[in-house]
């Protein structure tokens, strides 16, 4: 067999593995051009000393004027602390939504705020969202941790939703406490107290104000934790039967104040503002999957 022959038999087993033959036949012997590495690094520096001696890389010229480059310089710094700015705030949105309980993220879709309610009077959302992605009245809408409000609208423009603490806004709930359980893991414990009526009062905040006031800690000196009624920096959980069952347990805020009421004096007026203020927010969660109804009528106890 003459050198010919054979070259001509490695070429067309060369086109044979690169046009024909499965690469998961030719992919396992592809280690064999190492065998060919005595021969090939000597010819490659031979090359390469050829091209350096005949045919030198040519120095670019650059003749802009230094001023340009360093106008340069500064937008490619600009860009570069923009794109690390995005980065950033792509991190912490993943991290706000990994904070939605998996059963309540798998029935959700995240949609991206533009906008508040322009009016001084309603307190609401606006998301870039429309009936076409699935959005119905009255679905509830989640943040990382608990509750922003309902769907009040939807139209091909957009979604606006009702903040919980709309003027307009109401639900039924009930208190909680953050307490450790034995293994000393922070766990929350529901009070013993009348079930609360929360109604939007407006610039970020909630009143309740159907809780006898002596079911409350305003008459101690100070915050007892081992005293059941209802005390500053408890939180308040939804527990609505016009909401979705899933929804239950979902916290709306934090006890911000208790003080008595003007005209009812043995009555509390307590102030509950949301965990996180609610305006500022850039992402929603819709529940819009799951099947649940959604009624329109409010939830008669508590009112």
């Amino acid at each position: 067999m003459r050198f010919n022959q054979v070259f001509v038999a490695l070429l067309a087993l060369s086109f044979l593995s690169a046009f024909v033959i499965p690469p998961r036949y030719t992919n396992p012997v592809r280690g064999i051009q190492g065998l060919f590495a005595p021969i090939a690094w000597p010819a490659r520096k031979i090359a390469s000393s050829a091209r350096e001696r005949w045919s030198p890389m040519k120095k670019v010229q650059d003749d802009r004027a230094v001023g340009d480059v360093k106008e340069e310089n500064a937008q490619l710094r600009a860009m570069v602390l923009q794109m690390s700015g995005e980065i950033g705030e792509m991190q912490r949105i993943i991290a706000d939504r990994n904070l939605v309980p998996d059963v309540l993220r798998s029935l959700c879709t995240p949609f991206r705020v533009i906008g508040n309610d322009p009016t001084a009077h309603r307190e609401s959302l606006i998301l870039a969202a429309s009936s076409r992605d699935g959005l119905v009245e009255k679905m509830p809408v989640l943040y990382a941790v608990g509750v922003v409000g309902r769907i009040e609208r939807v139209s091909v423009g957009g979604a606006q939703v009702q903040l919980i603490t709309d003027p307009a806004s109401q639900a039924a709930g009930r208190f909680c406490r953050y307490s450790k359980n034995e293994a000393g893991k922070t766990i929350l414990i529901n009070l013993q107290s009348s079930k609360p009526w929360i109604r939007g009062a407006g610039h970020g905040q909630m009143v309740i104000g159907n809780i006898p006031l002596s079911e409350t800690q305003y008459s101690l000196p100070k915050f007892d934790e081992n005293d059941g009624r209802v005390a500053v920096t408890d939180v308040v959980a939804l527990d609505d039967p016009d909401w979705p069952p899933n929804m239950k347990s979902q916290l709306i805020g934090r006890v911000e104040r208790i003080m008595p009421q003007t005209s009812a004096p043995k009555t509390a007026e307590i102030t509950v503002t949301p965990m996180y203020t609610l305006s500022a927010l850039r992402e929603v969660s819709v529940m819009n999957k799951g099947g649940e109804s959604y009624p329109t009528g409010a939830a008669a106890s508590g009112q």
